[in-house]
């Protein structure tokens, strides 16, 4: 507002001084100075002049032929005719530049023509009332003082001018007037120079009336225009070119711009998508994918989540249980993966149902689930009562499509407190648990010390079993089968005995489980064949025995199962040489009726090999009598759990006979294991049992010492009678749960 406001009252003060100078001209003029057609001559020179301009090189000044018309005129006829040429010749080139170019306000044609008024006015003023010259004593100066004259009129219009504008120009951009008139002073005075000199000359060539100069000084005039013309023609063009290039490049740098931020929105995308992604996968990375439910290692970080509270808080306890679905493979293959993964669904929505807010249900895998108990409290009170609800709710049964499913449960519990250090341990101990509760019958079992080392306890072992079959650690003893009727030795029984270098003899009920769960009972089974097989060939070749023997040899269900088990007893016949009618092999009833139709296939090709098979622990399993009928056997023993409960009544020897029967009727022999008393013996004899073995006659014993029974056949024969008889004492004794290799 101020500088609008110094801008208005300076403009008014130059008005003012402008008029005062065209007052003056006009007043000059009046007295009859200059002649009408002088005037006239002049305004039209002046006019047609200021259509040649020259622009001086890089800057924005023009040189008007018209500013040296009047300077002639201020030299030649006086500051009057000076004047107002300048009027004339401003308001015209003001006017046309309005017109033609439109860029221009009437204000700065207005502003412009004032102070080329004023400043011509003010060099007139300087030489007629400070140096005293009058437009009379003009006419008549001599060459050196005109050349002072030309240097005046070039310095004072060049002040007044370059100071007005620079004030104006100031006011009007807010800049520093000595910084607007140090830019455009030097200009300037360029310019009026330029005028003064070509004005000058203009005067002494017309003044001398030389022909030749005046000519020369036009040619040069004309030189200069063409050559600035020119000049500012290739500028011009120039400044186009780069106008067109900088446009040329603004667009390419556009089109980059563009590009960029097609760049920017792509690696954007980009980013939120890796975003995204990293969320899915570290979801599906903490997630089922099926159950949307909590994973193994969401779990192992909740509880290690747990375990710091603990050790925060020494009284703080968690538990964990691991819950698995016993009949859930039965209804995956029976109904269908789909009614599978809906049952799955169905069980992990009814666990959550039974949690509190800040407990955690997962699913580990498969059919196993996992709940994540916080702050049980001192005792397990709140763990069972939690179990028996799991195992109750679970327990009622589930509607799907229109058909109930009932579901089997077992729990494992793991209490976590400040003395757990891991997560896994706690999963460990928790699937133990499980593993326990399944192997007593129970719905939950919650872990104990005792477990764990019983687990290393098993591990150690596995690993020394490993180690004995490569170290053939093992030793075969040997039971002799009795034929009843003439008390003589029939055959015996093979059973292996491991001697571990560090823990001595070790109880077949420990190894055998592992060796059949770890597949080892294949190689030991074929070992003790080899061993037995070896052996009996060399006690057939005694002179003293009457008829040769019969070895039995275990053979387990999973062995039983193995495609090459023919081809493997073929090869141990044919390495050892005997005869294959004494070799009898033992398989349990449960084995063959696994699988019946597989089993009869594999006893006929064992069968056509010549060896006998005998089906071991008959009664125990859920033989059919039709499928009895098909099996290729030679002969049945009866459990020893029969013989024992002989002497409890009636109906078990109603038992043993009618087994009995069943066996004459098919034309099979009959062995009786565990015959532990001249009691039994008695009624095996009775009821015609055809063999019989047990501690009655001989515990196991290792080959050395089954050599002296050999010696003396016919020691049981007054067992019966009442006779003298001691049983041969054993290196080792072990109880009737010897090793069978099954």
């Amino acid at each position: 507002m101020k500088g609008k406001t110094s801008f208005t009252l300076l403009l008014s003060f130059l008005l003012l001084l402008a008029a005062i100078a065209l007052a003056w001209s006009t007043r000059g003029l009046s007295e009859g100075a200059v002649s009408i057609g002088t005037l006239a001559i002049l305004i039209w020179a002046v006019v047609t002049a200021s259509h040649v301009r020259i622009q001086l090189p890089r800057t924005n000044l023009f040189l008007s032929i018209s500013d040296v018309f009047i300077i002639y005129s201020l030299l030649s006829l006086g500051g009057e005719v000076a004047v107002l040429l300048t009027f004339i010749a401003e308001g015209y080139a003001g006017l046309r530049r309005f017109v033609e170019e439109g860029r221009v306000s009437l204000r700065s044609i207005l502003v412009g023509s004032s102070i080329s008024i004023v400043a011509v006015f003010a060099a007139v003023a300087a030489v007629t009332y400070v140096l005293g010259f009058t437009a009379q004593s003009l006419g008549n100066l001599g060459n050196g003082t005109l050349v002072i004259l030309v240097v005046i009129v070039t310095i004072i219009p060049c002040v007044v001018n370059s100071f007005l504008a620079s004030v104006f120009l100031a006011i009007n951009t807010n800049a520093r007037f000595w910084g607007v008139w140090r830019t455009h002073g030097f200009d300037a005075l360029l310019v009026y120079f330029c005028v003064a000199l070509m004005g000058g000359l203009l005067t002494f060539a017309l003044r001398e009336s030389n022909i030749f100069l005046l000519v020369a000084m036009a040619g040069v005039l004309v030189l200069l225009h063409t050559a600035f013309r020119r000049y500012s023609d290739a500028q011009r063009r120039s400044n186009v070119n780069a106008q067109w290039s900088e446009f040329e490049r603004a667009e390419i740098a556009e089109k980059h711009v563009a590009e960029l931020k097609g760049y920017v929105v792509k690696i954007e995308q980009t980013a939120k998508e890796l975003k995204e992604s990293r969320e899915k996968y570290r979801y599906a990375a903490f997630h089922d994918q099926l159950t949307g439910l909590p994973n193994r290692n969401y779990l192992v970080d909740a509880i290690e989540r747990q375990l710091n509270k603990a050790k925060l808080n020494k009284k703080y306890r968690f538990s964990f249980f691991i819950l698995d679905v016993q009949n859930f493979r039965t209804i995956n293959e029976s109904l269908g993966r789909a009614a599978g993964d809906e049952l799955i669904k169905n069980i992990g929505e009814c666990l959550i149902s039974l949690i509190g807010q800040y407990d955690v249900v997962g699913r580990i895998g498969g059919d196993e689930f996992a709940v994540l108990l916080q702050d049980v409290g001192k005792d397990d009170q709140k763990i069972n009562a939690f179990a028996k609800k799991v195992v109750k709710r679970l327990a009622e049964p589930f509607d799907m499509e229109g058909r109930q499913l009932f579901t089997r449960v077992r729990l494992g519990i793991a209490v976590g407190n400040a003395d757990c250090s891991q997560a896994e341990d706690i999963l460990r101990d928790a699937e133990m648990a499980m593993h326990r509760a399944k192997e007593r019958n129970r719905s939950y079992v919650m872990f104990e010390k005792q477990m764990l080392s019983g687990a290393v306890s098993y591990l150690q072992l596995e690993t020394d079993l490993r180690l004995a079959v490569e170290r053939d650690e093992f030793e075969m003893f040997y039971q002799p089968i009795i034929d009843l009727e003439s008390s003589r030795i029939h055959g015996f029984e093979a059973l292996m005995r491991w001697n571990h270098p560090k823990l001595g003899m070790i109880s077949p009920e420990k190894f055998i489980p592992i060796s059949e769960a770890t597949g080892l009972i294949i190689p030991m089974t074929l070992r003790a064949l080899e061993m037995a097989c070896h052996q009996l060939v060399k006690w057939n070749q005694r002179h003293d025995l009457t008829h040769p023997l019969c070895a039995s040899v275990n053979l387990s269900g999973t062995h039983f199962g193995q495609s090459g088990l023919v081809d493997q007893i073929k090869d141990v016949l044919f390495k050892t040489g005997l005869d294959p009618r004494c070799l009898k092999l033992e398989i349990t009833e449960t084995v063959v009726m696994e699988n019946a139709e597989n089993a009869i296939s594999m006893l006929r090709q064992i069968k056509d090999l010549g060896v006998q098979i005998s089906l071991d622990d008959f009664g125990t399993g859920y033989s059919s009598l039709s499928y009895l009928q098909r099996f290729p056997i030679d002969a049945v023993k009866i459990d020893r759990a029969f013989v024992r409960s002989m002497e409890d009544g009636r109906q078990n020897g109603e038992i043993v006979r009618a087994i009995l029967a069943l066996a004459d009727a098919m034309k099979l022999s009959v062995i009786a294991e565990g015959i532990e008393s001249i009691h039994q013996l008695h009624q095996l004899v009775i009821l015609s049992c055809h063999y019989g073995q047990g501690y009655l006659f001989s515990p196991p014993l290792p080959a050395s010492e089954f050599e002296d029974l050999l010696s003396d056949q016919f020691r049981w024969q007054n067992l019966l009678a009442g006779g003298d008889f001691s049983i041969v004492s054993p290196v080792i004794h072990i109880q009737s749960s010897d090793l069978i290799i099954q």
